[in-house]
């Protein structure tokens, strides 16, 4: 019923050139609107002004009787969770996928793990000018043979803009990432790996589940809601290290070489290295006041680079010490347990 040469649209004001509009009932005009928004809402559209003329120049009075409502549903983003392996003493990972519909500028995940066999951690390496960071040239255990040192949470698809973090909370680590300046756009895309120390808790052949949960999902609008639906992933244990994981060359002094997390709930880890055979190597934990709070080591031991695992759980919130003492060497190092 309507016909126009051009249209011209200046915000919400729409202007038909030339237009002409037979007499009679029904539609004259169908307008497409862009939802910038990525939760499910309510729309309301109105006319607040209409002027039409006839084809002499008269003006038609036009009244507007009603408005339209429509209803935007949000579709879920699906974070997937890639299958994994895992060794004994050693390590771990996942990948976590996300398919997205909508820009998303920020998301806070929990990413949990049943039975509870396996650590989020960093790498470890021989933090040499003991800054609590890994720093080009120190020496690392490889757990996923890449080459390279890989931190808890490993950027995949993200760019160097996105801050991402992550945080380990009653052995479960929480991720965020944000960018507001460039949201992730609707498309596929691995976002990072997540690596793991596994305990000698841990069996050969176990099958490991690993979950996630949205805490938080904002659009590139600011608009909190957006649902999400989650794909599980397994980690599966194929392998047992040795409990020296020696880096190649035997090290050239006692030392502790780094306490992974700290702080730490409740579970961390301790590497140490020794340099020659020690009929006697002790490795404990005192607290504030002195009172010793757990023996890890208490054994002989060859030249090698070692793991051991503190298991926190029954202690209470605070700081400690960890000492590593033979007959030739004294070594304490401060670590905090926070719950």
């Amino acid at each position: 019923r309507a016909t126009f040469d051009s249209v011209i649209i200046n915000e919400n004001h729409i202007t038909l050139i030339n237009p002409l509009i037979n007499s009679g009932t029904g539609q004259i005009l169908t307008l497409e609107l862009f939802n910038n928004v990525g939760v499910q809402t309510e729309v309301i559209v109105s006319y607040d002004m209409c002027l039409a003329y006839t084809t002499d120049g008269n003006e038609v009075g036009i009244s507007i009787v009603d408005e339209a409502i429509y209803q935007i549903e949000a579709p879920n983003q699906v974070f997937n969770i890639v299958d994994g392996i895992g060794s004994i003493n050693g390590g771990a990972s996942v990948i976590i996928e996300l398919d997205n519909t909508v820009p998303i500028a920020m998301a806070v995940l929990k990413v949990s793990n049943e039975p509870d066999v396996l650590v989020p951690s960093d790498e470890p390496f021989t933090d040499l000018n003991e800054n609590g960071n890994f720093d080009e040239g120190e020496d690392f255990i490889d757990w996923n043979q890449n080459n390279s040192w890989s931190p808890m949470v490993e950027s995949l698809s993200l760019s160097n803009d996105w801050r991402v973090t992550g945080e380990i909370i009653n052995g479960e680590i929480t991720i965020a990432f944000t960018n507001w300046g460039e949201p992730l756009e609707p498309d596929s895309r691995q976002l990072f790996r997540v690596n793991y120390s596994v305990g000698e808790e841990a069996s050969l052949n176990d099958i490991i589940t690993v979950n996630s949960e949205s805490i938080l999902i904002l659009d590139a609008w600011g608009n909190n809601g957006t649902p999400s639906s989650h794909n599980e992933g397994t980690i599966t244990i194929t392998d047992v290290l040795s409990v020296s994981n020696n880096l190649d060359v035997f090290p050239s002094s006692f030392s502790i070489d780094g306490i992974f997390p700290n702080p730490f709930n409740p579970l961390t880890k301790v590497s140490f290295s020794i340099p020659i055979y020690q009929k006697e190597v002790k490795l404990r934990v005192f607290d504030i006041l002195g009172v010793l709070q757990a023996e890890l080591v208490n054994d002989a031991y060859d030249p090698g680079k070692y793991i051991v695992n503190w298991n926190a759980s029954n202690k209470s919130s605070g700081i400690y010490f960890v000492e590593l003492k033979t007959e030739q060497f004294r070594k304490v190092k401060k670590i905090t347990l926070l719950k």
